[in-house]
C-alpha cells in the first residue's frame, strides 16, 4: 500500500515536472518569437522615422524650390491656401526635363502638377506644392 502511494507520488510528481517543462519551452519560443518582431518593429520605426523627418522639412522643400528656381525662375509665384503655385511658361525641353528630375527626385509635396504643350518646343508647367 505505502509502495503503491509513493509509485503514485512519484508518477504526478513526473507529470507536474512535464508540464512544467513543457509550459517552460514555449514561453522561451513565445519570448523568442516577440523579441525578433520587436528588433523588427524597431527597425522600421527608425525608417519611417527618417522618412517623417525628410518630408515634413520645410527647409529641404524651400532648398529644392530654390534649386528649382535656379534653372529658370518661374513667371507666377503665389500662395493659394495652404499650397504655394509655381508657373514656368515658354519652357524648352531641356529645362522642362531639368525641373521635372528635381521634382521627381525630391520630397516635394504636390497638389497639382500640369504641363500644357504650347509649341513641339514649348511648354508651361504649373506645379502646386503644399506647405
Amino acid at each position: 500500500m505505502k509502495l503503491d502511494r509513493n509509485l503514485l507520488i512519484l508518477i504526478a510528481l513526473l507529470l507536474v515536472l512535464a508540464i512544467t517543462y513543457s509550459m517552460l519551452s514555449s514561453i522561451k519560443r513565445e519570448y523568442k518569437e516577440t523579441k525578433e518582431s520587436l528588433i523588427s518593429f524597431k527597425e522600421e520605426a527608425k525608417v519611417l522615422g527618417g522618412l517623417k523627418r525628410k518630408f515634413d522639412s520645410k527647409d529641404l522643400t524651400k532648398r529644392t524650390i530654390a534649386s528649382i528656381n535656379r534653372i529658370i525662375n518661374p513667371a507666377k509665384d503665389y500662395q493659394k491656401g495652404e499650397s504655394r503655385v509655381l508657373v514656368y511658361e515658354n519652357l524648352a525641353p531641356s529645362s522642362l526635363n531639368a525641373i521635372l528630375k528635381k521634382v521627381e527626385n525630391s520630397s516635394l509635396k504636390l497638389n497639382a502638377l500640369r504641363v500644357e504643350r504650347l509649341s513641339p518646343t514649348n511648354a508651361t508647367l504649373t506645379l502646386e506644392i503644399k506647405r
